[in-house]
């Protein structure tokens, strides 16, 4: 069957995903309120795992109560094991495979998968039936069991899909058949693929058919090769229509493509290879694709070598090596071998810890040794047998190995504490490898019937996939490539080197690397370079040629591995950090964590990730004994009493014992040691168990009926259940909440610990006395009875026999342990082997409890989190065992990071934090014993501590914080304040005028701020007013329990906050937690928690708890929840999103029922758990005052002053670079951009004659921005460059920023953000390179004078001066909040430091800060006599470093950013940016041509044009090839949006190509068309875009975008071709055929909007590339057939020959200067030439490709003004320009209206129809009848009267200079054989409307010669008059040079009666035009009225003239006189409209 067609395929695969999608989804929706099993996933069920969201788990991970998938879907357990058909439940409710079940190992805890097994050893049971079939039928392609389960998730195919199975079974790519290469080793992928004999040609996979058959219009082969698009096509023809090389065949041509691209399936188009996409990777790294070509890039750490290998920077790769016994490192470079120690043994395989300093090697009989530094060589876990291959994950220090027996895939500490079994079940490993960077390993996997696969797991054993099939190639040496993300191995079978990518794909071999008859041990990969041993010699090769061996080392090598800090970079993650497993932790692919904790055998995990060992404790006769089970157990006494205890239970979390006495007295013992207390219960009790998670406690009285608890809160006794029969056993299951007993003759009954009535459990009845014990873990109930062992699984409710015979009794069980005692010792089985484990010595038991917990023991240390405590010998035993490794932050040496521990040692405060007047510890020791710092001896000790510079001692400004740097001056106080002043009340000091009632006392009296006006009842929107009316306070401050009024009133008659879910609503207001509620106390001040329905009992299906109240019974949910609206369940409360900042300062993550929060680098978590602090030096402000900048420690207040200029210079805007530590400032005084080096002082200037409001250094791109508000510009210069008197900044923005003003950046997201601050004031939101602009905020702005950035909160900042206000949003402009101030009255600049704002205020001279968030704690931090301008907050942190994309820019002068994360080159003023989008060069330089081939567009610079005839190739270029365009007919391009025009053969539309980015082009359609565009040009000035097209062809006009079109021109336009523009004269020609004149062709012009259409020149022969030149003013064109190229003023006048004899002539292109015209030789060749226009020298290159058009451009070609360039002109619709203005045009369907708008046209009902100009409707009878309906008259234009037969001389319309008598024939007459079809034979041009005449240019030539009567066209006298030729005209003539003919009105109207006379004027009408006629060419033809002025020099002789040519060449003149503007006789206009009817001329 054929394979649709592509887009039928992708319909097709689009619906098979839908559906995929949508079946679920109606499979829910049918089985609404069950839950169906989950669809499992073939991939997973191959792997014998189940399906999660993002991959695979194993099956044991389902429903063990801890979430692994991301969505949860591994705990929706409502079906058992959640219903996966290839999973079985185990008995104690957990899951395993299908296929595990009775395969001879235990594999659930209980043992129950080996449970009534009815099948042998080697046998499976095929589930749900008793048929058992053997192992080795499992996946053998043939159905063994009924339902076919064991075939179920089988390979199909012996290979992967995308392989193909070798005759030798080996698995190949599909796609290496028949490439040459034997990929097989047994040459089957290419015998299939013989050459076909001579004569025949290859298609199908190997098809061969006769060549005779290509191209025969019949599809032999079945892919449609023998009929490619190219049949019968010919190179010498637009080069076979191939895209590039073209090869003659005998049916067609072959086309191919060059380096770098690849044919298409057209067989003719050529696309870009995306080399980075190939099977593998060119690049040994990093790979970016281009055009073409691509280019490679290393990591850090890495260089590139020969343009695509990394070679590590510090060549220091080593091999460590095991030569004999002994381990050895050997230096690649030198060779050098060094030995490191001896092994004792010949090391198989060995691996390294860098980290760790730990090398681990395997012996020869598969035993782990490790040599640790310091401690030796020891064994490694002695049990773990037979291992063959090991791996280090360097990430946790932990070592993966491969065994062979048991075959599995296990972990292990590195320190020897324990190990795990990641891999167990269908596995059979080796050569193993870890990928710690993608959580990953890999190994081979040898599986049944010799089936060997490259196999992938997670680290932690999920995700289980097969990558490649490797069956019968002996892989040997798996090794990984972690950069690349590549596996290697050797294929021994093929002697070659195989490598994929880690996720299966990419496939590659490299043949023939070894040797013959090599056998390899081993292979490495690093450097782009190979490794590998045959055991006598270790050989390297490199990738690039791998056959090319080096041998490193001769000797017996066993093992090697290669040694490099690079094989081992640093975790990229933070899973797996220290304490968050005590034991071992697995990086998980899989896993919502992205780790799992593990134990070791015998250990169990806890929730917190600790790994707990299980306790037994046992009361024997008078003391109560305890055993850690676990390597070396032994029994320690924990009490002893006088006294026997009979030991019922253990709170170990609480640690707390219970116990009876031989009364019956229940006792409790409280911690260790502890004594005894007695619980009072009111009756004997015989059996007792707690409650963990509450305490409480449940007894059963020794009367066996009464189950009573007491509860914790208030150790009351109360009776829960009264039984009927005598209760045996009672068990607790606290973890679900129920009570279990068994009595005599009754069934199993339950009980919920909240009461209420007991139900049955299981229906058959308990036999008698016999020992028992409840199994929690496991969820069942075991006994011992006569018929053995026996367990009940509560979860299936069915029993079963564990031993037929068991004599040992049973007191206790853990799963998977059993515990019994048999008078002597105490016995602990294993419940799966029921193997004897453990034996310890104990007499007399009198009770046993068995458990796993946190017990708390004597000297135990508080974890950090409070939650987690350990042993006291784990603290500082160097492995962290806390979750958050406090218990190890106490062992460590003080650092500048860490330098006090605080908070019982689990915390470290920085230096910078200490002694900085806030409490970071919790304990406050971090401002406890604070000494005053020592002063330096350049600063002045304040008496508070403080040190300020000296240099603002005694200055009359307050530095110090308590005033005391101006105490004791001796400066006299000044008798009179200066201006600007005022006096001190009583004090006498002299004060700012601005500090006047600024809200801060600045006079010593206070005076200043005494008898200040308030202004009462003026709050603002957004304002509160306090109670005394003289206060407004922000409106978010009323009621947020925070007095902010002076009086109070924000807070009064505030509602109070709503209680939590778990809390109770007093009447009051007040909240009460709802335990207390109903506990018979009032806790409520109204009493309201008790009474009413108190009584009623829970019995609420309630999430979390229920609790009674006086409403009755509610639900309640725990802190960090709330009650769902069915007031039952309990969501989790999101308080990340629903406190916002309020929760966390920077990072929040949530978690049920919780959240934490987090800080960025550079920060630390506050105690609080909240707010992030800045670490590292103190963070200080930058601030410009006057002519000085200050620094001030934000944390000691240190002062100084690091800047200080002229007194009279201002230093305006600042801001700092870390990087080369300098202060860069705005100097208004010099309008210049000055620096400062922080370190040595030096200063320096960058840049001159600039003047901005705002400066800000973009430290990551290194470059400087600034704004300049006068012309509404932002600009940037480079932060290194020197001023040298020539500016070198760019402008970044320009054109409509309305003033801007504060300006921010964010480099690391590269975007800038500007206030504007003119009449529309805005924030504003760009990419740094000036793109993507857009308004961030235009709302409820005044002035926004000040901004700042938050980029941990990502939210800016702005201070807004016209309204006084602080407000903030988003990045994204929203969540806007503002903030309206008092104190905000003039700011300048702003900051923003952790919590606080800081702004500088003019008005007031001062610096402030406020609360970011609240806008609350004001406080003055800087106060000096001079006005404050610039601010910035320094600190590394602020401007974290990251990689500079504009490193590998290349730019040459300056690289700005973009939000794309790149660098974009730009020019300083002057230089515009080179075609390789990375050099500046000079304006002049840019121009260039456009050579346009059928699908191709080549650019080459004219400066880059060779100066040589016979270059070889092109010159430098850019070449864009068009594989989507079939043949491209014409082109046109916009300079300014570097945007390209084109049309296409056949295409419908005009497409637009945006080529401002050259390596990602995209084209969309610009404007639909009909029929083929033949010519187009763009109006670059108004956007009009025109063309040539359609039949009959018009010229037609679109606007911008296409959106609205008309046909201009559409009479006498046969032939028509060659469009031009000239949009800044409004000029537009064409060319058209000559008519029925005969050959030829003319050119016409016309303005822009159609009108004055005139012909100019009409002696053409077959004119091309019509062009405009010399300012507009005169157009030049090529004549092929003449071999010319020709000029004439737009006038017809002055024709110029400007180039002739150029052979085979074909597109000619004029500009800047430049001549560019193709040639054509007879045997096809092609040549481009080019010449100086002033100049005769020319030159050419060749040319391989048949070009359609060529065209010039500069950046200056494109400028000018016309009527529509701005605004559209005016017009709704189409503005099109002409010489006086522009014209108003509607698109068809429209009429004018106004002359600018434009209407929709009336509909006209039939039989009527609208007027052409679509005003007014007609009928068929009015049109032609005489009289004028339409309103332009246009109804009766054009109406025929002409009788066949006669000829009508065409009459021009009034006003036009002369008229061309032509006669139309209704026999048309033989046309001439027209050897170019493009110029057909038509109706020559008729003249249109006004006359056209553009002012000739003035040339001087005249002035050369002598004056003479030929100089004025022998029309008038020639004359010398003031230094200047003039002609005084004969009559009849006109113009400079008496060219033109007058235009003279008829002498009188003609009586229409007298029809002889008529006709006697029409004969002699028809007689003067022929003697005219006749003697025009008679004149013409004679050189005697023509003049030469100047020759041209030819390069070669011409060719002679046709002998048939009628016409002769036009003369090389300056001056001819052009036919279409010779003297003619006035033609009377004798025919009217209705008089032509009697009016017929012979």
């Amino acid at each position: 069957m054929d394979r649709p067609p592509p887009p039928l395929r992708r319909v097709l695969v689009f619906l098979s995903i839908l559906l995929s999608s949508l079946l679920p989804l109606a499979g829910s929706a049918a089985g609404a309120g069950t839950r169906r099993a989950p669809a499992a996933s073939p991939t997973c069920a191959a792997s014998r795992q189940a399906a999660c969201v993002f991959g695979c788990i194993p099956v044991p991970w389902l429903c063990d109560g801890e979430q692994q998938c991301p969505d949860g879907t591994d705990e929706q357990c409502d079906v058992a094991c959640g219903g996966d058909p290839h999973v079985w439940q185990c008995d104690d409710g957990r899951c395993v495979s299908s296929s595990w079940r009775c395969d001879g190992a235990a594999d659930c805890l209980d043992g129950s998968d080996e449970q009534d097994c009815v099948c042998g050893t080697k046998k499976v049971q095929c589930p749900g039936t008793h048929h058992c079939i053997p192992q080795w039928e499992l996946c053998d392609r043939h159905q063994d069991c009924e339902d076919g389960w064991d075939e179920e998730g089988c390979p199909q195919q012996p290979c992967l899909p995308g392989q193909w199975q070798c005759r030798n079974r080996v698995c190949i790519m599909a796609e290496w058949k028949c490439n040459g290469i034997d990929d097989c080793g047994d040459s089957s992928d290419e015998d299939i693929c013989a050459p076909c004999t001579p004569g025949m040609v290859r298609c199908d996979e190997g098809k061969c058919i006769l060549e005779s058959l290509m191209c025969d219009d019949k599809d032999d082969c079945l892919d449609g090769t023998d009929e490619p698009s190219t049949c019968g096509r010919s190179c010498f023809v637009r080069n076979g229509g191939c895209a590039e090389t073209c090869t003659d065949t005998h049916w067609g041509v072959q086309c191919s493509c060059g380096a770098g691209w690849v044919l298409q399936a057209d067989g003719q188009s050529c696309a870009d290879v995306d080399e980075c996409s190939l099977e593998y990777s060119p690049c040994s790294q990093l790979c970016t694709n281009t055009p073409g070509t691509f280019s490679c890039a290393c990591l850090q750490g890495y260089t590139l070598q020969h343009g695509t290998a990394c070679e590590v920077a510090d060549n220091a790769t080593q091999i460590l090596v095991a030569v004999g016994q002994d381990l050895a490192l050997l230096d690649v470079r030198t060779q050098a071998y060094r030995p490191l120690l001896s092994t004792e043994t010949e090391p198989r395989a060995l691996v390294y810890d860098l980290l760790r300093e730990t090398y681990y090697w395997l012996t020869e009989d598969g035993e782990l040794r490790v040599h640790h530094p310091g401690k030796g060589t020891q064994p490694l876990y002695a049990d773990a047998r037979e291992v063959n291959s090991i791996s280090m994950d360097w990430f946790t220090g932990q070592l993966y190995w491969a065994s062979s027996h048991p075959p599995a895939i296990c972990a292990g500490l590195g320190d020897g504490r324990g190990y795990v079994t990641v891999l167990g079940k269908d596995i059979a490993p080796e050569q193993l490898t870890v990928h710690p960077a993608a959580r990953s390993l890999y190994w081979v996997n040898r599986g049944q019937r010799g089936r060997t696969v490259i196999a992938a797991a997670g680290m932690d054993g999920s995700n289980r996939r097969e990558l490649t099939v490797v069956s019968m190639e002996e892989p040997v040496g798996l090794s990984l490539d972690h950069v690349a993300g590549r596996l290697y191995w050797i294929s021994e079978y093929k002697e070659s080197i195989e490598t994929l990518r880690v996720d299966g794909s990419g496939r590659h071999s490299f043949h023939a690397v070894l040797r013959s008859h090599t056998e390899p041990l081993g292979l490495a990969v690093f450097e782009s370079r190979f490794f590998w041993t045959d055991g006598t010699e270790l050989v390297s090769a490199t990738w690039a040629s791998p056959q090319e061996h080096a041998v490193l080392l001769r000797a017996s090598i066993s093992a090697f591995t290669v040694l490099h800090a690079l094989q081992q970079p640093p975790r990229d993650t933070a899973a797996c950090a220290l304490g968050l497993c005590s034991h071992l932790c697995l990086l998980s692919p899989v896993h919502h964590r992205g780790y799992k904790c593990a134990c070791p055998e015998g250990l169990f995990l806890l929730p917190s990730g600790k790994c707990a060992a299980l306790s037994i404790l046992y009361a024997s006769e008078k003391a109560i004994s305890l055993v850690h089970v676990g390597p070396g157990a032994h029994t320690k006494q924990v009490q002893k009493w006088q006294e026997p205890l009979h030991l019922q239970d253990v709170d170990w979390q609480r640690s707390v014992l219970y116990g009876t006495d031989d009364h019956g007295t229940l006792l409790r013992v409280v911690g260790h040691p502890g004594r005894r207390e007695a619980i009072v219960t009111g009756l004997p009790v015989c059996s007792a168990h707690v409650d963990i998670r509450s305490g409480d406690l449940y007894w059963l009285a020794c009367n066996r009926r009464d189950i009573g608890v007491i509860q914790t809160s208030d150790m009351s006794p109360r009776i829960l259940h009264r039984a009927r029969s005598s209760i045996q056993h009672l068990f607790l299951d606290w973890q679900r909440g129920a009570l279990y007993w068994l009595a005599r003759g009754q069934p199993l009954q339950a009980l919920s610990l909240e009461g209420g009535a007991p139900w049955d459990a299981w229906n058959e009845t308990w036999p008698g006395d016999l020992p028992a014990a409840m199994d929690n873990r496991a969820f069942s109930i075991l006994w011992s009875s006569a018929l053995g062992l026996q367990a009940l699984s509560l979860t299936k409710r069915q029993a079963v026999t564990l031993a037929p015979s068991w004599s040992h009794g049973l007191v206790a069980a853990f799963e998977p342990y059993l515990v019994s005692a048999n008078g002597t010792a105490l016995l602990l089985w294993d419940r799966r082997t029921l193997a004897l484990v453990l034996s310890m010595p104990a007499a007399g038991v009198q009770g046993v409890v068995a458990f796993v917990g946190s017990e708390l023991q004597a000297g135990a240390f508080h974890c950090a989190s409070r939650a987690v405590c350990v042993r006291a010998e784990e603290h500082c035993d160097g492995v962290p065992q806390c979750p958050d490794g406090s218990d190890e932050m106490g062992c460590w040496t003080p650092t500048q990071e860490c330098a006090l521990r605080c908070d019982t040692a689990t915390r470290c405060i920085p230096r910078s934090w200490l002694c900085d007047g806030h409490a970071d510890c919790l304990d406050r020791t971090d401002e406890q014993g604070c000494v005053l710092k020592e002063c330096g001896p350049a600063e002045f000790s304040c008496q508070s501590g403080q040190c300020v510079a000296l240099a603002l001692r005694c200055d009359g400004d307050h530095d110090c914080q308590d005033g005391s740097d101006e105490e004791g001056c001796a400066v006299p106080r000044p008798l009179l304040c200066r201006e600007g002043e005022v006096t001190c009340s009583h004090s006498g000091e002299c004060v700012p005028e601005a500090w006047r009632c600024d809200g801060a006392a600045d006079c010593g009296d206070g005076s200043d701020e005494q008898g200040c006006p308030w202004e009462e009842g003026l709050c603002e929107d957004q304002q509160w007013g306090c109670s005394r009316g003289h206060e407004c306070i922000p409106n978010v401050w009323r009621c947020d329990a925070e007095i902010d009024c002076t009086d109070g009133s924000d807070e009064a008659g505030c509602h109070p906050a709503p209680c939590q879910s778990h809390e109770y609503p007093c009447g009051l207001g007040s909240c009460l937690n709802a335990s207390l509620v109903c506990n018979g106390q009032q806790d409520c001040a109204d009493g309201s928690d008790e009474g009413g329905n108190c009584s009623v009992p829970c019995q609420r299906s309630c999430t979390h708890l229920c609790y009674p109240s006086p409403q009755g019974p509610r639900c309640w949910c725990g802190p960090g929840y709330q009650l769902a609206e069915d007031g039952l369940s309990c969501k989790d409360i999101d308080e990340c999103t629903e406190w916002g900042k309020g929760a966390c300062s920077q990072t929040c993550l949530n978690a049920p029922g919780s959240y934490s929060c987090g800080c960025l680098p550079g920060y630390l978590l506050e105690p609080d758990g909240h707010v992030c602090k800045l670490t590292g030096p103190e963070p200080k402000l930058l601030v410009a005052v006057q002519s000085e900048v200050l620094s001030y420690g934000l944390r000691s207040g240190h002062e100084e002053v690091v800047l200080a200029t002229d007194k009279d210079r201002v230093v305006f805007s600042l801001d700092y670079d870390l990087v080369e530590r300098k202060v860069f400032w705005m100097d208004l005084a010099t309008e210049s951009i000055r620096w400062q080096d922080l370190n040595s002082g030096k200063k320096g200037t960058l840049v001159k004659g600039v003047r901005s409001d705002c400066i800000a250094v973009d430290w990551l791109g290194r470059n400087l921005y600034w704004t300049d508000g006068v012309a509404g510009q932002v600009l940037a210069a480079r932060l290194g460059v020197a001023w040298q008197g020539i500016p070198e900044y760019t402008v970044v923005m320009d054109g409509d920023l309305d003033q801007p003003h504060s300006l921010v950046l964010q480099p690391l997201a590269g975007l800038m953000y500007w206030s504007e601050v003119g009449s529309h004031s805005r924030l504003m939101k760009a990419s740094m390179d000036g793109s993507r602009r857009h308004v961030l905020l235009a709302q409820g702005l005044g002035w926004p004078t000040a901004l700042a950035l938050d980029l941990p909160i990502q939210r800016i900042f702005w201070l807004d001066e016209k309204l006084g206000s602080v407000g903030s949003a988003h990045l994204d402009g929203s969540s806007v909040k503002v903030l309206k101030l008092p104190w905000v009255r003039s700011p300048f600049a702003a900051a923003v430091c952790e919590g606080q704002l800081y702004w500088s205020e003019r008005k007031t001279w001062s610096v402030q800060q406020v609360d970011k968030a609240s806008g609350k704690n004001r406080t003055v931090l800087l106060k000096r006599h001079g006005q404050p301008h610039g601010l910035q907050v320094m600190h590394p942190a602020l401007r974290p470093a990251a990689p500079n994309p504009c490193e590998m820019r290349g730019c040459s002068h300056l690289c700005l950013l973009s939000a794309r994360h790149t660098g974009q080159c730009r020019c300083p003023a002057g230089l515009m940016l080179a075609a390789n989008e990375t050099t500046c060069l000079p304006i002049r330089d840019s121009a260039f041509a456009l050579l346009v081939s059928p699908a191709a567009v080549v650019q080459v610079y004219l400066k880059d044009l060779p100066a040589s005839a016979g270059s070889q190739g092109l010159p430098p270029h850019r070449a864009l090839p068009l594989a989507k365009v079939s043949r491209l007919t014409a082109v046109d391009y916009a300079v300014k949006d570097k945007s390209l025009y084109f049309a296409e053969t056949g295409g419908n539309s005009i497409g637009l190509l945006r080529l401002k980015d050259w390596g990602r082009l995209s084209w969309k359609k610009a404007v639909a068309v009909e029929g083929t565009v033949t010519s187009l040009a763009l109006d670059w000035l108004s956007g009009n875009l025109y063309w040539i097209g359609g039949q009959p062809p018009s010229i037609h006009v679109a606007a911008p975008r296409g959106q609205w079109a008309l046909a201009l021109l559409s009479e006498g336009l046969q032939g028509a071709a060659w469009l031009a523009l000239c949009p800044r004269a409004s000029t537009m020609c064409f060319v058209t055929a000559a008519g029925s004149r005969g050959r030829g062709a003319v050119v016409e012009c016309a303005a822009m909007d159609g009108t004055g259409r005139r012909a100019v020149w009409r002696r053409a022969r077959a004119p091309a590339g019509l062009a405009f030149g010399a300012a507009g003013t005169r157009l030049y064109w090529a004549d092929h057939e003449r071999g010319t190229i020709s000029s004439v003023e737009l006038d017809g006048s002055r024709f110029r020959l400007v180039r002739e004899g150029l052979h085979g002539l074909s597109l000619f292109a004029i500009g800047e200067g430049f001549l560019l015209w193709s040639t054509t030789s007879t045997n096809g060749s092609s040549k481009i030439w080019h010449s100086r226009l002033e100049q005769a020298e020319n030159w050419w290159f060749p040319m391989e490709q048949e070009l359609v058009a060529m065209r010039i451009y500069s950046q200056f070609s494109q400028e000018g003004t016309n009527g529509c360039a701005k605004s559209n002109g005016g017009c709704a619709q189409l503005c099109l320009p002409n010489p006086a203005g522009r014209q108003c045009r509607c698109s068809p369907g429209y009429h004018l209206v106004h002359g600018a708008a434009c209407a929709l046209a009336p509909p006209c009902p039939a039989p009527l129809r609208a007027c052409p100009d679509l005003q007014s409707c007609i009928s068929r009878e009015q049109v032609c009848d005489g009289r004028p309906d339409c309103a332009d008259g246009s109804d009766e234009s054009d109406c025929t009267s002409v009788k066949v037969g006669t000829q009508v001389p065409a009459v021009a319309s009034s006003g036009m200079s002369h008229v061309d008598q032509k006669t139309v024939s209704s026999i048309a007459a033989p046309q001439p054989r027209q050897p170019h079809p493009s110029v057909s034979a038509a109706p020559g041009p008729q003249e249109h409307g006004e006359p056209f005449v553009v002012p000739p240019s003035t040339e001087e030539v005249l002035g050369a010669v002598p004056c003479s009567s030929k100089t004025c066209n022998l029309r008038g006298d020639c004359a010398i008059e003031a230094g200047r030729v003039t002609c005084h005209c004969a009559l009849g003539y006109r113009g400079d040079y008496c060219e033109e003919a007058e235009v003279q009105p008829l002498a009188g109207p003609i009586a229409l009666g007298v029809a002889v006379l008529l006709l006697l004027a029409a004969g002699a009408v028809g007689a003067m035009a022929y003697m005219r006629r006749r003697d025009r060419r008679r004149r013409t033809s004679s050189t005697a009225s023509t003049r030469v002025l100047t020759l041209y020099h030819r390069e070669s002789d011409p060719e002679e003239e046709d002998e048939d040519e009628e016409e002769e060449l036009p003369p090389k003149s300056d001056t001819f006189v052009n036919e279409a503007y010779e003297g003619k006789d006035k033609v009377p206009a004798l025919l009217r409209k209705g008089s032509s009817h009697n009016t017929v001329l012979s």
